[in-house]
């Protein structure tokens, strides 16, 4: 099965905003699982309140963040898996990150802006403007806070993908681009402070590097195919990145700061993951068939559990509870 994830939703925010990097042909092929695939009508319409709303117990819990593309963002308690709250009001959602003190940051993609949530609150306490980017995807420097946002593209006329990293998750960014990549998919930091980005070139290639000091280091994954970019995360002392293989299984590959292969944790049943979140043993998988399945981490095979529905997971994040 070709794990690449179709852009439906992507393709129609162009139609709607009339974005000059569609009508340029710049390839969005794989950046989102699509609005309508295995949609189940009225499995998820009971999810989508016309307002934010969050139980009062899930300030003290640790609580799991799904984006998904219908808009929405779910917030479960970790591991029981109940929905304890709903975020409302995006044009379109992407990626989600937390910090080191739980606040959560949505990429409100189709507005070109970044949203961040305090743990277990509905009202938002900061709003970054991308200027004229799409957001995809975003990762925190634990030590110092600094955002990263990957751009898959920009609407402005001649400029392609780019990371945007905020200082401290505030004011202006800095842009970064690599003539390597044509689009930036997803990213995360490094306990060095380093960002391993992944992506594809301009000739639909994967794509990977790491980008440390205002400068792209290409990474070569050995051990491994990969044909289209999938979640990347630091965790368990390991680089990892995500894959599939024939059966359409989802993998964890385990690599070197270099790309080389360490290990692998196969993900049955987990179809097409366009990403994860690794946290305390547990691996929790965006599955594009509509569901997030939870797994035992390294050792994967069967989930223990599947929280959802979710409406087309995109993306998965941890938010811990802050520690008094």
């Amino acid at each position: 099965m070709n794990r690449r994830i179709r852009v439906n939703s992507v393709l129609a925010a162009c139609a709607a905003l009339l974005l000059p990097a569609c009508s340029s042909g710049l390839p969005v092929r794989d950046a989102m699982v699509s609005l309508d695939r295995g949609r189940v009508p009225g499995r998820t319409e009971s999810l989508r309140p016309s307002a934010s709303w969050i139980l009062p117990a899930a300030a003290s819990q640790n609580l799991l963040y799904v984006s998904g593309n219908s808009g929405y963002v779910y917030i479960f308690s970790f591991p029981t898996g109940e929905l304890v709250g709903t975020l409302t009001g995006f044009q379109e959602v992407t990626g989600v990150c937390a910090d080191a003190a739980g606040n959560v940051w949505v990429a409100n993609s189709a507005d070109f802006d970044l949203i961040e949530y305090p743990h277990g609150g509905t009202s938002p306490i900061a709003t970054l403007a991308d200027y004229e980017s799409y957001p995809f995807s975003c990762s925190i420097d634990r030590q110092n806070g600094d955002l990263a946002v990957s751009n898959i593209f920009s609407i402005k006329h001649g400029q392609g993908g780019s990371i945007a990293i905020y200082s401290n998750a505030r004011g202006k960014p800095s842009l970064y681009t690599d003539a390597e990549f044509a689009e930036y998919y997803f990213l995360a930091y490094g306990p060095e402070g380093g960002i391993y980005v992944d992506g594809n070139g301009s000739g639909s290639n994967f794509e990977m590097a790491r980008l440390h000091g205002g400068r792209f280091e290409p990474i070569v994954i050995s051990g491994a195919t990969i044909d289209s970019p999938g979640g990347v995360q630091y965790a368990a002392g390991s680089w990892t990145v995500g894959g599939a293989d024939k059966a359409g299984d989802a993998i964890i590959y385990r690599i070197t700061g270099q790309g080389a292969v360490t290990g692998k944790t196969i993900l049955a049943g987990a179809y097409g993951c366009s990403s994860y979140e690794i946290w305390k043993g547990y691996v929790i998988c965006a599955s594009s068939n509509g569901d997030v399945p939870v797994y035992k981490y390294p050792a994967g095979g069967r989930p223990i559990e599947t929280i959802g529905p979710s409406s087309n997971p995109f993306q998965v994040v941890i938010s811990e509870a802050p520690k008094h």
